[in-house]
């Protein structure tokens, strides 16, 4: 078939679909139709069959006879596929009858997780249409970029949820679950990242990401355009449990936290990012030879080197400090690289935490830095990131978007009557910031006890 009949047909189930989603009425005369042109008597059976596998994660009929009917009607074409093996049946009833048993696992799968609040995505109806979902019960599949900017695939289906794409994810790596080692799944929209929440379908979020691409780019939609970007990303440290980090996570903390000190979110000395440096290059390149390559220089400088301190730095003096740094490291293994790294950052009192620009608005628009971690929120200075004040989450009150700034009301005490209890601050932040941050914020908040309940179980 023609690239552009396929896409003629992709397009013709979004919105087939798409249409009975925001129709509740069309979802039971949609399911009914599907029965009827599955039942044998068309030519065209098989597509039928995929139109369905695609809805049934999205919706189930409302009328529970019809639902009966259609678990019914989907039992009966599934037992043809046994029957099959001993028979000479057609090539095409033997696909339907796949197809049906596939139809069968979404069904059970919907019934147990519930529907969806968006339509299929482009990448969802294309592969579902154009290819065979019954070789696996995941038929579906996206790469998600690690700290250290390698690729992981995960495979899911229209009813699988972030949160268990995450726990696949850590399984794989060898990470502790995602409530303990604190990783989240994270949107990478260029340049900022938006934090997947859990119970949300992955197939929801890749719609949602397609429909703003299109809202947004003018031009062709090209797969790169619309394709959702993943991250693995931490979300939470936790300092009481960090012993029981893996060796995996010290790798992936390694990684990010160079990130941060490229981003000039970790308060840097000229003579510890040169160490820092070395380090990070001991650890990616192994051994130093007689000189550093132009292709070196170029990735250390760029993964794990301050950008504004870069370029203020003579180039040549930055070179030399760094190679002399790593002479000294030779024999040293990837993994001694990763725990020095670690023992030195982990001096800082926040080092881990969620950090981003603000301006406080009472205080003359000053700049600082907002960061997060397992103890409370913290204002930090814009030069050295020195502490300014603190607030432990048990004293927040509110918090979130006010009039497109981030505003937070805080228990305070009092000697005078007089005097409110309650302290109001707002920075002003990018709005994309402030909702991030607020989210940051509440996910803390839940999670903290969780986590003091299961490390005390142990």
């Amino acid at each position: 078939m023609r690239a552009g009949a396929v896409q003629y047909h992709v397009d013709l189930a979004q919105n087939i679909l798409t249409t009975a989603l925001e129709h509740e009425p069309l979802q039971n005369e949609l399911f009914a139709q599907l029965i009827r042109l599955t039942s044998g008597a068309m030519p065209y059976g098989l597509q039928a069959w995929k139109l369905m596998a695609l809805a049934i994660p999205l919706y189930l009929p409302k009328q529970y006879s019809l639902l009966w009917l259609l678990r019914r009607h989907i039992e009966r074409w599934s037992a043809m596929a046994l029957e099959a093996s001993g028979s000479r049946e057609t090539s095409v009833e033997e696909s339907e009858s796949k197809m049906a048993g596939y139809c069968g696992h979404a069904l059970e799968r919907s019934l147990r997780v519930g529907g969806r609040v968006e339509g299929p995505s482009k990448f969802e109806a294309t592969t579902m249409l154009s290819r065979d979902p019954c070789a696996t019960k995941l038929p579906l599949c996206i790469s998600v970029q690690i700290p250290s900017g390698d690729y992981q695939v995960i495979e899911f289906d229209g009813s699988t949820e972030v949160g268990q794409c995450l726990s696949s994810l850590c399984l794989k790596l060898g990470l502790r679950p995602a409530l303990l080692s604190g990783y989240a799944l994270y949107c990478d929209t260029n340049p900022n990242l938006i934090l997947l929440k859990g119970r949300q379908k992955l197939c929801d979020c890749m719609t949602a990401w397609e429909r703003q691409a299109r809202d947004k780019n003018h031009g062709p939609l090209t797969e790169a355009v619309v394709s959702l970007r993943l991250k693995l990303r931490m979300r939470h440290h936790w300092r009481a449990i960090a012993h029981e980090e893996t060796p995996m996570e010290r790798l992936l903390l390694c990684h990010r936290m160079a990130e941060e000190i490229t981003m000039g979110q970790f308060p840097m000395s000229n003579e510890l990012a040169e160490e820092i440096c070395a380090l990070y290059a001991q650890m990616n390149f192994s051994d130093c030879s007689k000189i550093i390559s132009d292709s070196q220089f170029a990735k250390l400088t760029a993964r794990c080197y301050p950008k504004k301190m870069l370029e203020v730095a003579c180039e040549r003096t930055l070179r030399m400090n760094i190679q002399q740094n790593w002479t000294q490291l030779v024999g040293v293994t990837p993994t001694e690289c990763v725990r020095m790294m670690l023992a030195v950052l982990r001096k800082w009192k926040f080092f881990g935490s969620y950090v981003k620009p603000a301006r406080e608005k009472m205080n003359n628009s000053q700049l600082i830095y907002i960061a997060l971690n397992d103890s409370g929120l913290h204002m930090l200075s814009s030069k050295q990131m020195e502490l300014v004040r603190s607030f432990p989450y048990h004293k927040l009150v509110s918090f979130g978007e006010f009039h497109g700034d981030f505003m937070v009301t805080v228990t305070r005490e009092t000697k005078d009557d007089e005097e409110t209890p309650r302290e109001r601050l707002t920075f002003a932040m990018d709005p994309k910031h402030v909702e991030q941050l607020t989210c940051h914020v509440a996910e803390y908040m839940r999670c903290q006890k969780l986590v003091w309940k299961m490390s005390a179980m142990k």
